[in-house]
């Protein structure tokens, strides 16, 4: 429960889920390390259907309409109809494991994997529209762990090599590269669609425009959390962007201006992407095994 975090239902599989999982016409949509994909009731936690995979499976599910699209670690991309699991079709070419939450922009859904590769799939049929690696090469310099976000015709993602970029949604090429910044990992998307966001390696979130040709940072603030990699994605909710840090911190400020609004330790462990349920509240999950709801209180 939202309200007083009562346990509604629980449904355990037969490994770990590392994911975050997608919930949209009353499904629960999400991987675990049993190589298998699940779909639930969302009212009850009863299962409506499982596709198996042939490794584990460490993605998040992103749903569009009535398609859940997730990676696994058999180097398999999947589109799964959440109504019935039917498996609608599969992209079978990517090199390495798949761990980020796909985007879904008009006719195509993008994701990274640990392969050097961004991936720009038709979310229709699964053809490959583009694949995109640039800068330092090897594994550990992939776009793999970044949910990346996409508007005005760009791709936004960043990586490992401490680049933030911006790839044209249709060719895959580059528009402009910047490590002005020294981000990794993390991006996010304001609701209007004119700013992302990104955390640095050392104190401090960034915001750039999506509407300019070239890479321009609107507002840099020091947030004071210390040297920092955990890739969790700043989540803007009614003008305020709200961040997690690996050390358990949990912070908030204001999207257009930059400013420090609160900053909140809870824990010494990683706190995943979290939810935003108001301007002054959201649901967080830690690595320390806890979930609970955070209001800040003037």
């Amino acid at each position: 429960s939202a309200n007083n975090g009562e346990i509604i239902w629980q449904y355990q599989t037969g490994n770990r889920i590392v994911g975050t999982a997608a919930v949209a016409k009353g499904v629960v949509v999400f991987g675990s390390a049993d190589h298998s994909i699940y779909g639930l009731n969302a009212s009850t936690g009863q299962i409506l259907w499982k596709v198996d995979a042939n490794e584990p499976v460490l993605g998040s599910a992103a749903i569009d309409k009535h398609t859940a699209y997730i990676g696994a670690s058999d180097h398999t991309f999947r589109a799964i109809d959440i109504r019935n699991g039917q498996l609608l079709w599969t992209y079978n070419d990517v090199q390495g494991y798949m761990e980020s939450r796909p985007f879904i922009y008009k006719d195509q859904v993008y994701f990274g994997a640990w392969d050097e590769n961004m991936y720009a799939l038709n979310k229709k049929d699964g053809t490959l529209n583009w694949k995109w690696a640039e800068g330092r090469s090897g594994m550990l310099y992939s776009p793999a762990a970044v949910w990346p976000v996409a508007t005005n015709g760009k791709l936004f993602f960043s990586a490992p090599d401490r680049f933030l970029n911006a790839v044209d949604i249709t060719s895959g090429k580059t528009v402009w590269r910047t490590s002005q910044s020294v981000v990794r990992e993390t991006v996010g998307l304001s609701e209007d669609k004119k700013r992302v966001y990104s955390k640095t390696m050392q104190d401090s979130v960034v915001c750039y425009s999506t509407t300019s040709p070239t890479a321009e940072r609107l507002w840099s603030t020091h947030v004071g959390y210390g040297y920092d990699h955990a890739p969790s994605m700043p989540v803007e909710k009614k003008g305020v962007v709200f961040g997690s840090t690996k050390n358990g911190l949990i912070f908030s400020l204001d999207g257009k201006t930059g400013q420090l609004l609160w900053i909140h330790k809870y824990g010494n462990s990683i706190i995943n992407t979290v939810f935003p349920l108001n301007q002054q509240e959201c649901i967080f999950s830690s690595g320390e095994g806890v979930i609970g709801r955070i209001k800040y209180k003037k």
